[in-house]
């Protein structure tokens, strides 16, 4: 559960600590940081307004139906987030690529407008 807006944070800043972190091998900690960018970037496009207690869950829910490829993206992060922020499983340098890579894939463009 959140208790401070992921939006509050540039999600570029947020993604440099990542890669920051990888080069550490504080991998769990980089995973983190790239789901929280993509959080803020969800934010930060007025697809859901933080209030405390959102989980991982109800950003996917604001992704479903107008945001597809992000929907997708965050809910392959979520494979990888959920069991080493949860349940203690050890992350590694692949992980941290490949939710880089989602994050590219599902929200690099999220700020531009969405067709209607």
């Amino acid at each position: 559960m959140l208790t401070v807006a992921p939006g509050q944070t540039d999600p570029e800043r947020l993604l440099e600590l990542a890669r920051e972190l990888a080069g550490q091998g504080r991998y769990g900690e980089a995973v983190h940081q790239v789901v929280l960018a993509a959080l803020s970037t969800t934010e930060r496009a007025g697809l859901v307004r933080f209030r405390s207690g959102l989980t991982l869950q109800d950003y996917l829910r604001a992704l479903a139906s107008s945001r597809p490829v992000a929907w997708n993206s965050l809910k392959r992060m979520a494979r990888v987030f959920e069991p080493v922020f949860f349940g203690n499983h050890a992350a590694s340098r692949e992980m941290v690529e490949q939710v880089l890579e989602d994050y590219t894939e599902g929200f690099e463009a999220i700020d531009a407008p969405h067709p209607n």
